[in-house]
């Protein structure tokens, strides 16, 4: 990493824009200078209302305090459909251009919270995603996107499902339940419901248990950072992978984690620039 003028990158990864793990520096200037063309607008959004980014700065207010960051080159549309029933927004991604945008719910064009739901909220949580993106670590993703939430229960629960299989795994044994006890009341008087109780209870304590050892991870990984004196260390676990948190944890010195860190950002541009700004 000699002879690289990081300011421009520490810059960059203020604005939440982090390279890829195999992106060089050509690549990633060239990547973060067309993150989003300010005309961008897909088709299917023309009529809508854009989110305007003193709207959108309101999500960055919560994610710099947590994770040092503040994204301000995201574009994203005050736009009902396509966000579900009783969705209050979602990130979409357009195939043609690879851009990613933000959809919120129309009436939060006029007021801050609707339904169970506040917008700058719900905008920390999805430019945590777009942010977290390029670190290509879903099994965390859903953890550091609910710490944004102002519910104790979203921030406790809200990484229980981290996959689209996580889902469909847990709506297995809800749905069988209601269909065993319809089968047990018309057709099999002597069905025995506990073994679908405890079906359910075996999917929801896997992913408690999940859960519990992700937080423990970054306890101790954030432990071990304080340890080394290291500034705002979930801003850094925040840029890091599970493998990664594993390996900080796993430290047992001052001079073992310099040599780690040494040895990640000269083959990292990532690491590269999470230590001038957060370790130096």
């Amino acid at each position: 990493m000699n002879g690289i003028d990081f300011t421009s990158l520490i810059a960059l990864d203020k604005r939440g824009i982090f390279p890829y793990e195999t992106e060089n520096v050509d690549a990633f200037l060239l990547r973060a200078k067309e993150t989003f063309p300010p005309d961008f607008v897909p088709a299917e959004f023309h009529d809508a209302k854009p989110i305007p980014p003193e709207v959108i700065r309101e999500g960055g207010n919560l994610t710099e305090k947590l994770y040092a960051f503040c994204r301000t080159g995201d574009r994203g549309f005050f736009f009902t459909r396509g966000v579900g029933l009783l969705g209050g927004g979602c990130t979409v991604c357009d195939l043609e251009s690879k851009r990613c945008f933000f959809l919120l719910r129309a009436p939060f064009a006029r007021r801050k919270k609707w339904f169970c739901y506040r917008r700058d909220e719900l905008l920390a949580h999805e430019l945590c995603h777009v942010a977290r993106a390029t670190v290509d670590d879903p099994a965390m993703e859903e953890f550091f996107a609910y710490q944004t939430s102002f519910s104790c229960l979203r921030r406790a629960i809200g990484d229980f499902f981290s996959s689209p299989y996580d889902a469909i795994f847990f709506l297995i044994p809800t749905l069988l339940l209601p269909a065993a006890s319809f089968a047990k009341l018309m057709w099999f008087p002597h069905l025995p419901l506990w073994c679908f109780y405890l079906l359910l209870g075996a999917v929801m304590g896997f992913f408690a248990i999940r859960s519990r050892l992700r937080r423990r991870l970054i306890s101790r990984a954030m432990r071990k950072l304080s340890k080394f004196g290291v500034r705002q260390p979930l801003a850094v676990l925040f840029r890091s992978t599970q493998k990664e948190m594993k390996e900080i944890s796993a430290l047992s010195g001052l001079a073992e984690w310099q040599k780690w860190l040494e040895e990640k950002s000269a083959k990292s541009l990532r690491w590269g620039i999470i230590s001038r700004r957060f370790c130096a």
